[in-house]
């Protein structure tokens, strides 16, 4: 009888811990984007580095060891932002003159993601117009920004390895976009 009783609290106590996460994660830590000149903060026992052009924010150290290969496919949630130039995008297919919103998101589609029926609004991020776009890609379920700052385009994104992950994260995502802050 005893051990029924066992039986019940510990999968009890299973159950409980195994319910989503209620709310958002607190952001507890800040990261500097170097060479871009804005702030981040996100959840405490994330990573988050910066290497030139490139800033990553994970949740697990498998996510991190492989933004170096470029190894796309993800176990937890992974916030990644680029900025480059305006003269490397144009070597991509960027349009000459003064480019648009819709000139990088064409960019976007055609030769860096593969964009499965993207849901585009207009945004604001890093105090910037920016076109925002929640999408499928191969494996991951991401939302994406891109836009133009300084002369540079940026694309920051965040992927999840399923819809109901990314959706449960969105409130967080949000606390963090709206936790960004220029440096001078």
């Amino acid at each position: 009888m005893k051990s029924k009783h066992l039986f019940i609290a510990i999968f009890g106590l299973i159950v409980i811990s195994g319910c989503g996460k209620s709310g958002p994660l607190e952001l507890t830590e800040t990261h500097i984007i170097t060479g871009f000149n804005f702030s981040i903060d996100y959840p405490e026992g994330w990573i988050a580095a910066t290497e030139g052009p490139l800033t990553w924010i994970v949740e697990f150290q498998t996510d991190f060891d492989q933004r170096r290969n470029f190894d796309w496919e993800i176990v937890g949630i992974r916030i990644f932002l680029e900025h480059q130039p305006l003269s490397f995008l144009r070597e991509l297919g960027l349009p000459p003159g003064t480019p648009t919103l819709d000139d990088l998101f064409a960019l976007n589609i055609d030769e860096l993601t593969g964009m499965t029926n993207p849901n585009i609004t207009e945004a604001t991020i890093f105090g910037v117009p920016a076109l925002r776009s929640e999408y499928y890609e191969e494996d991951s379920w991401d939302i994406s920004y891109a836009g133009f700052i300084n002369n540079e385009a940026f694309f920051f994104i965040v992927s999840a390895t399923t819809e109901e992950m990314l959706n449960e994260f969105k409130p967080t995502f949000e606390l963090m976009i709206a936790s960004i802050t220029a440096i001078e």
